[in-house]
């Protein structure tokens, strides 16, 4: 975990440094193929956003991190995929389609929850 803690402040440094004092910029911990635990030691070290590519994934890790860990979908979202959004992601940073936006919102008012969504 040492060489995770040295890695995770070089980064918080470089952040840092090129934020130039800005608010609100947020560490997205790219969690992707990393085991359970690895994503419960950057918890411990202060990681609060994890960025996953797959839904299933997530699906996978979800129960087991604390309720104020946040997982952003950073991969592409299929349309039969955006039912599992609303329990499981905070943000989806890959809407690439009006028709999958739309089922998102669906699914989300359905379950009476939102999700923030970047669409190129």
């Amino acid at each position: 975990m040492l060489g995770l803690q040295k890695h995770l402040e070089a980064v918080r440094h470089r952040v840092q440094a090129a934020s130039q004092g800005r608010e609100g910029i947020t560490l997205i911990a790219v969690s992707k193929r990393h085991p359970l635990q690895a994503l419960l030691d950057a918890y411990g070290l202060g990681v609060r956003t994890f960025g996953e590519n797959r839904v299933q994934e997530a699906r996978d890790k979800r129960p087991s991190l604390p309720p104020d860990a946040e997982i952003h979908l950073i991969g592409p979202l299929q349309a039969n995929k955006a039912k599992y959004c609303p329990e499981l992601f905070t943000w989806v940073h890959s809407l690439h389609r009006i028709d999958i936006a739309q089922e998102l919102n669906r699914r989300c008012g359905q379950k009476g929850s939102s999700c923030k969504c970047w669409y190129r």
